[in-house]
Formats: structure tokens, C-alpha cells, sequence
């Protein structure tokens, strides 16, 4: 049985800003990854997928990210172009 987790926005929010600071230490510390141009958030993004698939697949639990603080922060009168 499969049991959903809907992370709300700010949280999302926060998980994402975490997911690319881990990616940045990956980064640091894995000299194929710094040699070869991976980007922090390619990396982290990396292990935060796998991370997900893993809670599906071993415990069941699907994980949704509600985006509502993403599309706030990209609404046109937040541009200053």
C-alpha cells in the first residue's frame, strides 16, 4: 500500500535551497565531480531523486513537492528587468 506525503511550498522551498548546498559539498569532495563540471544542483538533485525513489520503493511512500512558493518567486512582477 502506498501511502502520499505532499511537502508544502515553503518547505519544498527550503528542501531545494539544502538539496543544493549538499551537491555543493558532493562537489567539493569528489574530485571527478569538480574535475568534470557537474553542476551542485545536478548533484544534489541526484541524490534527493534517488533518496525519493528509495522511500517508494523500500517503505511505500510516495512524495509529492507542492511548487506554490517556486511559481511565486517566477510571477512576472517579481522581474526587475
Amino acid at each position: 500500500m502506498t501511502t502520499t506525503i505532499e511537502i508544502p511550498g515553503l518547505l519544498t522551498f527550503t528542501i531545494s535551497i539544502v538539496v543544493f548546498f549538499v551537491g555543493s559539498g558532493l562537489n567539493r569532495c569528489i574530485g571527478p565531480l569538480r574535475r568534470w563540471n557537474i553542476p551542485e544542483a545536478v548533484t544534489g538533485g541526484l541524490l534527493a531523486a534517488v533518496l525519493t525513489l528509495v522511500a517508494y520503493r523500500a517503505f511505500g511512500l510516495a512524495i509529492t513537492f507542492n511548487l506554490g512558493a517556486r511559481d511565486m518567486l517566477r510571477h512576472p512582477d517579481m522581474c526587475w528587468n
